[in-house]
C-alpha cells in the first residue's frame, strides 16, 4: 500500500489549547508548513527538536532547513524527498482566567485578640508560553497536546508555597486585620504578581496578570464571630455617635438661622415703622423709668441720668431732658394764701401744692 505525503501542514485550533502534535508524520520535502501569527511550530525527529519556526510560510526542504539534511538524504527524480518526522504547533496566545488558591486553610493568629483562625486566598491569572521548546521538553513530553485546564492543577501547586507563607506573613503588618483584607486585596495582588512571576516563568510561561479576589474568612469559629460581632457594636456606637453629633449641628445651625430670620423681620418692621434701632431702645428704658412711681426723688432721677449717660451721645442729652422737665414741672414758689381751697399741703413733704395737681411737683410724690 503506498503512503500519502501531506503537500500542506497547518493547525486550526481552539485558543484553550496550549501546545498541539500533528497527527500526521509523513512528509515530503516540498511541503508546505503554514504557521499562524499567534503560533509557533517546532519540528522534532526521533525525539529531537530540529527547528522551531515562527509565523509565516516554509519549504519543508534542505536548503531552507539545514537539519533536515541530517535525516533526509535520499533524492528523489521529482525533487520531493520522503520523510518522517513530527510537528508540534504552540499556541502563543494569552490565557486568561485561570484559577489559582489555597487548597487548604492557612492558619493565622490574631494579634490583637490572641486567637487561632483558618484563612485562605484565591484569585486568577493569566499566562501565555513564553518558552515553547522548554515546554515540549519538561511538561509534554510525548503527549499529543497539552490543554490550560491541564496546566491548571500545575500551577496550583506551583502556588501554594508561596502564597501560604506571603499571606501568613502579610497579616502580621501593622494596621492589617482580617476585617479590612477586602480593601487590601489590590495590593496583594501587585505584590504576588511581583513574587509568583519569576517562578512561573521558569516553567517556560509568562505571568501576564495576577489578581487576587477573594479572602477566605473562617467558618464556623467561635472565636472569629465573637470578634465580629464585638467590632460590629463597636461600629454601630461610632456610627450613633457620629449621627448625634451631626443631629446637634443640625439643631444649632436652625437655631442660628431662626435668629437671623427673626432679626431681619424686626429689622423690616424698624423701616416700616420709621425709627431705628437705637430709637427702640430709647422708647423702652423712656417706659421703664415712666412706670417707676419714684421718678421724682432727686437720688432715682441721678440714677436715671447716669444711666442715660451711659447709652452714649445720642440718647443721653434726650432722656436727662426728660427727666429735668419731671423734677421742674411746677415753680418752687409757694401758692398765694388767698387762692383758698384752691391749695392744699402734700402729705410727704408738707409743703403747699395746687390741688389740680395731681403730683408734688417739690418730691414727686402723688397727693
Amino acid at each position: 500500500m503506498s503512503r500519502v505525503f501531506l503537500d500542506v501542514i497547518s493547525y486550526e485550533g481552539d485558543s484553550s489549547t496550549l501546545i498541539y502534535k500533528f497527527p500526521e508524520a509523513d512528509f515530503n520535502t516540498m511541503s508546505q508548513l503554514v504557521v499562524h501569527e499567534s503560533q509557533q511550530a517546532i519540528l522534532m525527529k526521533d525525539g529531537r527538536m530540529l527547528q522551531s519556526f515562527g509565523p509565516g510560510r516554509y519549504t519543508m526542504d534542505t536548503k531552507n532547513i539545514p537539519l533536515l539534511r541530517e535525516v533526509v538524504q535520499i533524492p528523489f527524480a521529482d525533487h520531493k524527498t520522503p520523510f518522517h518526522c513530527e510537528i508540534y504547533f504552540v499556541n502563543l496566545t494569552e490565557q486568561l482566567n485561570v484559577n489559582w488558591g489555597t487548597n487548604q486553610a492557612v492558619e493565622y493568629i490574631d494579634p490583637t485578640y490572641n486567637v487561632v483562625m483558618n484563612i485562605g486566598l484565591s484569585g486568577t491569572m493569566s499566562i501565555k508560553v513564553h518558552d515553547g521548546r522548554f515546554i515540549l521538553k519538561h511538561l509534554v513530553g510525548t503527549e499529543e497536546l497539552l490543554s490550560t485546564k491541564g496546566i491548571t492543577g500545575w500551577l496550583k501547586n506551583i502556588c501554594q508555597s508561596k502564597l501560604k507563607a506571603y499571606i501568613a506573613n502579610y497579616m502580621q503588618q501593622p494596621g492589617i486585620s482580617i476585617f479590612n483584607m477586602d480593601t487590601q486585596l489590590e495590593n496583594i495582588s501587585a505584590a504576588l504578581q511581583v513574587d509568583m512571576g519569576p517562578v512561573i516563568s521558569g516553567y517556560g510561561f509568562k505571568l501576564m496578570l495576577l489578581t487576587a479576589t477573594n479572602f477566605v474568612r473562617p467558618q464556623n469559629c467561635e472565636g472569629y464571630n465573637k470578634i465580629k460581632d464585638l467590632m460590629l457594636r463597636q461600629r454601630v456606637a461610632v456610627d450613633n455617635a457620629l449621627v448625634d453629633q451631626k443631629l446637634e449641628l443640625i439643631q444649632e445651625d436652625t437655631e442660628a438661622k431662626k435668629l437671623v430670620i427673626e432679626a431681619k423681620g424686626l429689622a423690616e418692621k424698624r423701616v416700616i415703622e420709621g425709627y431705628t434701632y437705637q430709637q427702640e431702645r430709647q422708647f423702652d428704658i423712656m417706659e421703664k423709668l415712666a412706670a417707676n412711681k419714684g421718678i421724682g426723688d432727686f437720688s432715682n432721677a441721678g440714677i436715671g441720668i447716669g444711666m442715660m449717660a451711659s447709652l452714649g451721645n445720642v440718647m443721653a442729652p434726650q432722656m436727662t431732658g426728660v427727666l429735668q422737665q419731671s423734677m421742674q414741672a411746677s415753680p418752687a414758689t409757694a401758692p398765694d394764701s388767698s387762692s383758698g381751697d384752691k391749695v392744699s399741703f402734700c402729705i410727704c413733704c408738707g409743703r403747699p401744692v395746687n390741688n389740680e395737681f395731681k403730683f408734688c411737683p417739690f418730691c414727686g410724690k402723688e397727693k
